[in-house]
């Protein structure tokens, strides 16, 4: 689960419903002007040893490495691997957005 900056759970639409500016690509523009942002969602798997909450930190991080302007991420599975009756791993995999310069 992802959380605000606050440590709050976010729950809400699903990413792919939510308009330009609910997704935060829309770009300022002057009266008269029209703007228009363009995104590309990647999809990457990240594991922790710690948590769901450090897996998901550590891909964003490693995607924030290649791209930039990273907008959003969304968690679309969660796994774990468990060894002797505990959890050793967790895994998920998620999709993150970007807008294109």
């Amino acid at each position: 689960m992802v959380s605000d900056p606050s440590g709050e759970p976010c729950y809400g639409p699903h990413p792919s419903r939510l308009t330009a500016a609910e997704a935060g690509f829309d770009s300022p523009q002057t009266e008269g002007e029209t703007a228009m942002s363009v995104a590309k969602i990647i999809e990457i798997d990240s594991s922790s040893k710690k948590s769901f909450e450090d897996a998901i930190q550590k891909g964003v991080k490693k995607a924030a490495e290649s791209v930039s302007n990273i907008t959003g991420a969304w968690v679309n599975e969660q796994k774990v691997v468990i060894k002797n009756d505990e959890i050793v791993l967790w895994r998920v995999n998620m999709k993150v957005s970007f807008v294109l310069k």
